[in-house]
């Protein structure tokens, strides 16, 4: 792997680390909605709550518009955020409960479920990857791909919500 992709890698993983922290600090019911840019070259990270993730598809939101989002192609300006380079995933996740104070309300609670999952899907994808659940090209749907990082591995969908309605 080029030491840019690396670089790379490192930098949208801090992000999935953040989520983790964000965990660990009680915002259990927030998830990601990992996917790709159409065009194929950003892998963007979007953070909902629980209850926005579609029941038969723990990744997938059920409205855009209520969401945080990131793109690779802001590099290391999470969120846009320009004071951000460099920092913690523990650091990160402080800015995003003070800069998304709705989001961040909305996704305190509890969800072990959801918690063990994506603790297993952050060893699996080890050192390198980032899962997606959607692109514009034909995909599994019963499963997260790897959009960067090692291609042998799985990753179940994460669990539904057990308090999202249909």
């Amino acid at each position: 792997m080029s030491r840019k992709n690396e670089r790379l890698a490192e930098i949208c993983r801090r992000l999935l680390y953040m989520v983790r922290e964000l965990h660990a600090m009680g915002y259990e019911q927030l998830r990601i909605a990992p996917n790709v840019a159409p065009s194929g070259l950003f892998w963007r990270l979007s953070i909902c709550t629980a209850s926005n993730t579609r029941p038969e598809h723990g990744a997938a939101m059920r409205n855009l518009r209520e969401g945080a989002h990131y793109s690779s192609g802001g590099l290391d300006k999470y969120f846009e955020w320009t004071d951000a380079r460099g920092d913690s995933p523990r650091e990160l996740a402080q800015k995003f409960v003070e800069r998304f104070p709705d989001l961040a309300k909305a996704g305190k609670g509890s969800d072990p479920a959801y918690v063990s999952w994506y603790e297993e899907m952050l060893r699996i994808t080890e050192p390198d990857g980032l899962p997606f659940a959607f692109a514009d090209w034909p995909a599994p749907t019963d499963r997260l791909n790897i959009y960067h990082g090692s291609m042998d591995v799985e990753i179940p969908l994460p669990p539904p919500f057990q308090g999202a309605g249909d």
